[in-house]
């Protein structure tokens, strides 16, 4: 277990925009954490004037696997008279990725069905960090927000820095170029 620090810098915000803004940041960070199927800890965030801070502490180092199964056409749309696969059967198999012999028949309350079961290898927590921040940070709300110099993002106020550590590590992030670094 690990822990992630994500500090924006950024040129002095209104007071009444920092506890909305780290409370949002909390709450949005566990519920991404959450979809991405991560485990974590505590998280706790602090706010000045010119930083919003969010730390997590106790953060899996990597997804599990997971088996996801895919239903797909009914068994006697799937299959000929012959017991042949109809264009149903291979078209759903070829969307899932699969061969069609590897496509299982399944017992459900409406028949039976074909099902296709995918395999997936889970990622390292490293790896879905930078997007998980990136779009963390983009989607924090502002009663007023701007923009500046060429930046298509808004912001409440320009970005000064970003500091991205994971498990003592920098996490290669730049967004309207303002690179991560290890210091504030």
């Amino acid at each position: 277990m690990t822990q992630l620090l994500f500090e924006i810098g950024t040129e002095e915000i209104p007071a009444s925009y920092i506890q909305p803004a780290l409370a949002f940041m909390q709450q949005t960070s566990q519920a991404k954490l959450k979809e991405l199927g991560l485990g974590f800890g505590a998280v706790r965030t602090v706010g000045t004037p010119r930083r919003l801070t969010l730390a997590i502490d106790g953060l899996q180092t990597r997804q599990e696997d997971r088996r996801q199964e895919h239903t797909g056409p009914a068994k006697k749309a799937a299959y000929d008279a012959d017991g042949q696969p109809t264009k149903a059967a291979r078209g759903f198999a070829r969307s899932r990725g699969v061969a069609v012999e590897d496509l299982q028949i399944i017992e459900t309350k409406k028949g039976e069905y074909l099902m296709a079961v995918e395999e997936i290898k889970g990622q390292e927590t490293g790896e879905l960090l930078p997007a998980l921040l990136d779009e963390l940070l983009r989607s924090l709300p502002f009663p007023k927000s701007m923009r500046w110099a060429e930046s298509s993002m808004t912001f409440a106020r320009p970005l000064q820095w970003l500091l991205a550590l994971y498990d003592g590590k920098v996490i290669d992030l730049t967004v309207e170029g303002v690179q991560t670094g290890a210091t504030t």
